[in-house]
């Protein structure tokens, strides 16, 4: 009988209403306004970065710490300048102007700016495209971007960004790209191309690591 008693009052209890569910749209707002100050924060450092003027590198001087870009890791610290796509930064300061998509949606493109802590600029002296050769299967034209790139601390409490490190690059794009031999020129010029650009990004990134310690 006790059971029994026992096993009604669980039953009852399982059924009583609990506290009403917060409504996603406000929970959403608020994550937007929340987050608002430190993405123009970014916003503003990215700007001020993007206007410097890029110096003549001679020597290539990476910065004492690992610099990890979040282009090619999505966990990093490191956002990039480089190119027209945008990027981090950029999509979480269209997302609190317009806050406007779902509550996970928000969730997940806000959380792509956390952590930032640094950006790397890419400025290309020499950008040549890859052209697809038409009259030679599985031959291209160009796919070559020569320049600098320099590492900047960003000062969130509103601080001059502090340059970390800057170093040369020249890479063409090598071998091993899948594409699909029967598509459009255009989408197999773009699937090149991204593989050229992510090329460069991994190239400056392994540049920009501090030198290993000699072994004593």
């Amino acid at each position: 009988m006790r059971r029994a008693l026992l096993a009604a009052w669980v039953l009852a209890a399982c059924k009583e209403p609990g506290p009403p569910l917060p409504d996603p749209k406000v929970v959403r707002d608020r994550l937007c306004a929340e987050a608002a100050p430190a993405v123009k924060a970014l916003s503003a450092q990215l700007r001020v970065v993007a206007g410097y003027q890029v110096p003549d590198v001679k020597v290539d001087a990476a910065p004492g710490r690992a610099v990890r870009l979040r282009a090619l890791h999505g966990e990093a610290s490191t956002e990039v300048l480089f190119g027209e796509a945008p990027g981090a930064v950029a999509q979480c300061a269209a997302m609190v102007e317009r806050c406007e998509a779902e509550l996970e949606t928000v969730e997940r493109v806000l959380g792509r700016c956390a952590g930032l802590d640094s950006v790397v600029l890419v400025r290309p002296n020499v950008d040549e495209p890859v052209k697809v050769n038409e009259a030679m299967l599985n031959k291209y034209l160009g796919g070559r971007v020569n320049g600098v790139a320099l590492a900047y601390a960003l000062m969130l409490d509103g601080g001059t960004p502090q340059l970390l490190g800057a170093v040369r690059f020249d890479v063409k794009l090598r071998g091993g790209v899948e594409v699909d031999r029967d598509a459009p020129t255009e989408e197999r010029e773009k699937a090149l191309n991204d593989a050229l650009h992510r090329q460069v990004l991994e190239e400056v990134e392994a540049k920009l690591a501090p030198p290993r310690p000699s072994a004593p």
